[in-house]
């Protein structure tokens, strides 16, 4: 019985009926090519929390120039900047809603150093910032955004608002002290010189004459 001679095919051989069809159906997708779609943008208040995030992660830096290894973040330092405000505003027999707008503006005073950083004293003798820019880019992302900044024109708030801030330094450079950074005295000596109100002065006295330490282990007796 003869043998069936079997084809061999190759590149030059010629294809059996239909397969190059088959072949060419299965190289190319019949279906219609789309774009991969582009990312929305993200939503506006989307945006401005996590700008806001920024601060938790940004530390404050002029800490750093005197060897203190873990200093505290921007987001630390503005809010217990709002919680001496509240204190300030109400020592300052201010309404409600004064008291109110003094805690916002105290939340809010260093929003910009999520795009500028924290820049030191030594930073901002070499560099000139727009620290004003910086905040209308941010607060125009969000609705009470403009309300926020207004704060900025009232002088008797923003008295306040500037003594919570230096008084907030003022605490953590006596906690830094207290823990053995003697540098850390020079933060006291140039800040306390800026405290306007009575209030301000009152807290100072009594900041500057606590043991930072000691006053949290009375506490827990």
């Amino acid at each position: 019985m003869a043998k069936a001679k079997s084809r061999v095919l190759s590149p030059g051989s010629g294809n059996p009926k239909g397969l190059g069809s088959r072949v060419q159906g299965l190289e190319q997708d019949p279906r219609p090519k789309t774009e991969d779609p582009q990312p929305e943008s993200p939503d506006p208040l989307v945006r401005f929390i996590l700008e806001a995030g920024q601060l938790k992660k940004l530390p404050r830096s002029g800490w750093l120039t005197i060897n203190i290894k873990n200093p505290e973040s921007i987001a630390d330092h503005s809010h217990r900047t709002a919680v001496i405000g509240y204190l300030l505003a109400h020592m300052e027999k201010l309404g409600k809603a004064e008291s109110g707008d003094v805690v916002i503006a105290c939340i809010f005073h260093d929003l910009c150093e999520a795009r500028l950083s924290d820049l030191t004293p030594l930073n901002k003798k070499y560099l000139k910032v727009n620290s004003q820019k910086a905040a209308e880019d941010i607060f125009c992302q969000i609705p009470g955004g403009k309300d926020v900044q207004s704060l900025a024109k009232n002088k008797k708030l923003m008295a306040i608002v500037s003594d919570a801030d230096k008084l907030e330094m003022i605490f953590q450079a006596k906690e830094y002290a207290d823990g053995g950074n003697r540098y850390a005295l020079a933060w006291i000596e140039s800040a306390e010189k800026l405290i306007k109100t009575n209030s301000g002065k009152r807290l100072l006295g009594l900041a500057k004459k606590t043991d930072s330490f000691e006053c949290i282990v009375d506490a827990c007796d």
